[in-house]
């Protein structure tokens, strides 16, 4: 049964991720909606999954990656871009 819900999963990941080939095009505004849209009705696992999806588009579109040694090293999170992958990086572990 498990190993049944799993592929269901991975399948039904597999087609929302082909269908939003477009994220990598989306404004920092439609980011943001989508967001709150996510946090609002998505449950676990997908919902990290979509989270993952937003940050890789934020990585990619606004280059938000960066790894620091510690926070006060990170002049980026004063950005609207850095903030809100902040944000969606923390949602990741609380619901």
């Amino acid at each position: 049964m498990f190993l049944i819900r799993v592929i269901l999963v991975f399948v039904g990941c597999q087609k929302h991720i082909s269908e939003n080939k477009g994220l990598d095009e989306m404004e920092l505004s439609r980011i943001e909606s989508r967001f709150e849209e996510i946090k609002r009705d998505y449950r676990e696992p997908q919902r990290t999954d979509e989270l993952v999806l937003l940050m890789n588009v934020l990585e990619s579109q606004y280059g938000t990656f960066k790894v620091w040694n510690d926070e006060s090293d990170a002049p980026d999170l004063t950005t609207p871009e850095m903030r809100l992958y902040r944000q969606i990086s923390m949602a990741r572990w609380s619901e």
